[in-house]
């Protein structure tokens, strides 16, 4: 169960933090969603849609660590399946070039990245609808040294979905702009 709760409670943790970053800065996520063209969403400048999605993030990221039963697992699978949908309509649709929205000013370019790791932590959320770990709190008091190995590795595993998220895709896009040698005569 701890693993299952890592993936789970790490998700929600880069969750929060992306709705974090859409709180302070909301315009990059409203430009990627303008330059996307999704069907409804064409008079996004007078909705503040990424200060909305910021708070959707945090609280269903908040409630997952709070609570982390069958609705919270359920919700932060949701997020992330319409955050896969959203990549793959940008990547559809425009340049990998310009930001995905997903961490304010600090993204990479959309890539098919973000695709493959949201299906990866909403598989993991929906892993923990059917053996909900609980509260984190509830989870590390069961955990040796209350837990401080559990935090650890699931903080860390955070840290390098963030990494999938805004690293790789740079260095991905960096590798593409780089021009193959001349082939020697």
């Amino acid at each position: 169960m701890p693993v299952a709760a890592g993936w789970l409670f790490a998700a929600a943790i880069l969750l929060g933090g992306a709705g974090v970053a859409k709180l302070v800065r909301p315009a990059v996520v409203t430009q990627a969603l303008q330059s996307a063209r999704i069907p409804g969403l064409r008079h996004l400048r007078r909705v503040p849609i990424g200060r909305i999605s910021g708070f959707v993030e945090v609280v269903i990221a908040a409630g997952a660590l709070a609570f982390g039963n069958r609705l919270t697992s359920a919700l932060v699978a949701c997020a992330y399946l319409v955050f896969a949908a959203v990549a793959a309509r940008m990547l559809a649709v425009r340049s990998n070039r310009e930001p995905c929205g997903c961490f304010g000013e600090v993204d990479a370019p959309v890539s098919p990245v973000h695709v493959v790791v949201d299906l990866a932590a909403a598989a993991a959320a929906l892993a923990a609808t059917w053996s909900p770990p609980g509260s984190v709190l509830d989870l590390a008091h069961g955990q040796p040294l209350s837990g401080l190995p559990f935090a650890v590795a699931t903080l860390a595993l955070a840290w390098l979905g963030y990494l999938a998220f805004t690293a790789v895709p740079a260095l991905l896009d960096a590798q593409r702009s780089v021009a193959p040698p001349e082939p020697q005569r």
